[in-house]
């Protein structure tokens, strides 16, 4: 027998419908707890209910549509219990003035996919929304009149034992169609758009998935990635996160915290100039338009990669300067830069073979600088900046000023 567990008003304004077969994942109790907390923040009132000890999924949502109906609730939104999710996003899905939408998540593998059916031709609304073919039911919210006049359309039958209960639908169920097996939830947006109603997604939510493992990321990445590069808002480090895996320069490229890091000074920066080109270049340039930002690079491929890649994200304040490696008096650097006068110096190069020695002849006073690679340079990091502070994890970066102490500059070089 399923277990139904339930909180909330039957004039809710949303009914959270939740189909568990076996444990949640704590990860989804805390989100469905914390989003609990924020709608009512906002005098959102939501009814929860979850059922449980079903194999069947689309029985377990047919059971769900069935109480939902006998409520006066609003909305039917669908969440699985194996997602984590932002208390934000579902404020933004309940708020959605559409019939049906949804979000995406990415399925539990290795090769970065999200289960969608795509509409060849679908517009994308003003709001940001695509009109698709299908959506899954993870995340999925279902205006009220939709699910009537779908209950009105198909069979449906009474359950044993249960009496002065509405009949179960068959809104849910696992179908067949031109060679190709549906599931459940593609099963029921073909129904709705058959009737002449339409499926939406919005592509910006962001999801963990969980199973064996976890696989985080939206859809709106996805896209960015699957269609070619693209910065989107690099104020958010989740962004900035899908960023670092998109760019896949794992071997040199900075941590997504530096990367935020270097975002926010950017941001009150009016020229940078930066030791080793990269995703920061870009981000930074993004992040303020009325910056300038000069990066230093010793290879002039990657030189012109960098350029190529900013000129296809309309950046018109970045100038990447080819700057070849030379042997100085006692270390190797790049060839010095001549007329530039920076508020905000990143150190992420050269690569650890040349060393980085040579950032003591850029002698600034007060200048912000960031040091990648923090361990293993401890002792220059110390004898050139003044009250700096470790961040960062596994590969720990600096934050600091230039010294303005010339002696104690003096007696660490010598």
């Amino acid at each position: 027998m399923a277990k139904v567990m339930s909180c909330g008003s039957n004039r809710a304004t949303a009914f959270i419908a939740v189909p568990c077969y076996g444990d949640m994942k704590s990860e989804f109790v805390f989100s469905i707890l914390k989003a609990q907390q924020f709608l009512l923040e906002k005098n959102i009132k939501i009814r929860i209910e979850i059922l449980s000890e079903n194999c069947h999924v689309d029985d377990s949502r047919n059971r769900l549509v069935r109480d939902f109906l006998e409520t006066e609730c609003e909305r039917l939104i669908f969440i699985d219990a194996d997602l984590s999710f932002n208390a934000e996003d579902l404020l933004t899905l309940i708020n959605h003035d559409v019939d049906v939408v949804g979000g995406t998540y990415p399925l539990k593998h290795d090769n970065e996919e999200f289960p969608v059916l795509e509409l060849p031709g679908g517009k994308t609304r003003t709001d940001g929304l695509m009109e698709v073919r299908g959506v899954p039911t993870g995340f999925l919210s279902i205006k009220r009149h939709v699910l009537e006049k779908l209950y009105d359309k198909v069979p449906n039958f009474p359950l044993k034992n249960e009496y002065n209960r509405m009949n179960l639908p068959l809104i849910f169920e696992r179908t067949f169609i031109n060679d190709v097996r549906y599931g459940g939830d593609y099963e029921f947006c073909r129904k709705w758009r058959d009737m002449g109603g339409s499926v939406y997604l919005d592509p910006t939510f962001r999801f963990a998935h969980y199973g064996s493992g976890m696989w985080e990321g939206s859809y709106i990445s996805y896209l960015r990635h699957r269609n070619g590069f693209e910065l989107g808002n690099v104020e958010l480090i989740e962004n900035i996160h899908d960023l670092t895996k998109q760019w896949g320069n794992s071997m040199y490229s900075c941590t997504p915290e530096m990367l935020y890091v270097c975002m926010l000074l950017a941001k009150e920066a009016k020229v940078i100039l930066e030791l080793g080109s990269g995703l920061s270049t870009l981000i930074m340039a993004k992040s303020n338009p009325k910056a300038k930002v000069y990066s230093l690079e010793h290879d002039p491929i990657w030189a012109s990669h960098i350029m190529l890649q900013a000129e296809k994200c309309n950046l018109k304040n970045v100038n990447v300067i080819y700057s070849p490696i030379i042997q100085y008096d006692d270390y190797k650097w790049y060839k010095r830069p001549e007329g530039i006068s920076p508020d905000l110096v990143i150190c992420d190069g050269p690569t650890r073979e040349f060393g980085r020695d040579g950032i003591r002849e850029l002698n600034i006073p007060g200048v912000t600088m960031v040091f990648d690679d923090y361990e293993g340079m401890e002792g220059l990091c110390e004898s050139i900046m003044e009250d700096y502070k470790v961040m960062g994890e596994s590969r720990k970066f600096v934050v600091g000023k230039r010294s303005k102490n010339e002696k104690r500059i003096s007696k660490s070089i010598i």
